[in-house]
């Protein structure tokens, strides 16, 4: 798979084979070409496609070969949406707003409260983290509001992602409103948050020390590993002043874990802590 002419991703597919996963309940184990899921890398075996059903008897999950390019597409494009979207993309989703509701572009774009090219920077900043910008209303609405307040982009995001919040409960919940988090404990987000800072000619800034946050690393790797979340991704439950920094910090090492703060969910969803993380 590639982008601009790099490539991004990819796989190898073996005709006549299907891949089974263990989701975590398989009691009675089958044979097969031992592989990784190339979307999540989780383990995996290939095994033939007369197997399939006697695999899914033993509990097994089985997608076959479109399945698996489908979702390795669709997961790569939802990875690297911040990257395909531009001025000239954006300008054609704001005009077909304007449509409908002409004083929403007026008040965000029209008036010089935020420029094509800061608007584009939020829309990248919630692409990144998978939130969808479909709902582009709320977006321009919302910027709209906080113009007089701040240009930072970073704040504005997590400004957006309030507004946003039913959207990105509904997808981390897989649509159930019912979300498992895992959170850290009062003494590992109370060192995070000591490490917070201002800077005098930036935004705010994680100044943790490195072996601090090499173990940091370490014991979200390991809650990640050892606990099953009901909407297969990771999602980590944190205080709002931290939530962009922290996953700045991260997000090359612990790549798939969405992390969230109380504003980004629905005041109507279940939520379920079910793993503390401990530093």
């Amino acid at each position: 798979i590639m982008i601009k002419g790099v490539s991004v991703g990819g796989g190898e597919i073996l005709s006549g084979y299907v891949l089974a996963m263990d989701p975590g309940s398989v009691e009675q184990t089958i044979s097969g070409i031992e592989t990784k899921e190339p979307v999540f890398g989780l383990p995996a075996l290939w095994i033939p496609e007369s197997e399939k059903e006697k695999a899914q008897m033993a509990g097994y999950t089985v997608v076959d070969a479109p399945t698996i390019i489908a979702t390795h597409l669709t997961e790569t494009i939802r990875k690297y949406a911040q990257e395909l979207i531009g001025r000239q993309e954006l300008q054609a989703l704001i005009d077909n707003l304007g449509k409908s509701h002409p004083k929403v572009v007026e008040e965000a774009i029209g008036t010089n409260a935020f420029n094509l090219g800061a608007v584009l920077k939020v829309c990248k900043g919630l692409l990144k983290e998978q939130v969808p910008i479909r709902d582009l209303r709320t977006i321009l609405e919302t910027l709209a509001n906080y113009a007089s307040v701040t240009k930072d982009t970073d704040q504005l995001v997590e400004y957006v992602r309030a507004a946003l919040a039913r959207t990105i409960t509904s997808r981390l919940s897989n649509g159930t409103g019912s979300l498992e988090v895992m959170t850290m404990s009062p003494a590992t987000e109370e060192q995070i948050i000591r490490a917070y800072q201002r800077q005098e000619n930036g935004g705010p800034t994680l100044n943790l020390e490195p072996s601090y946050f090499e173990k940091l690393i370490k014991a979200l790797n390991s809650t990640i590993e050892t606990t099953v979340f009901n909407s297969g991704t990771p999602v980590l439950l944190c205080r709002p002043m931290i939530r962009g920094l922290l996953k700045k910090a991260i997000e090359r090492f612990v790549p798939n874990l969405q992390i969230v703060s109380a504003n980004d969910i629905s005041p109507d969803a279940s939520v379920r802590i079910i793993a503390s993380v401990e530093a």
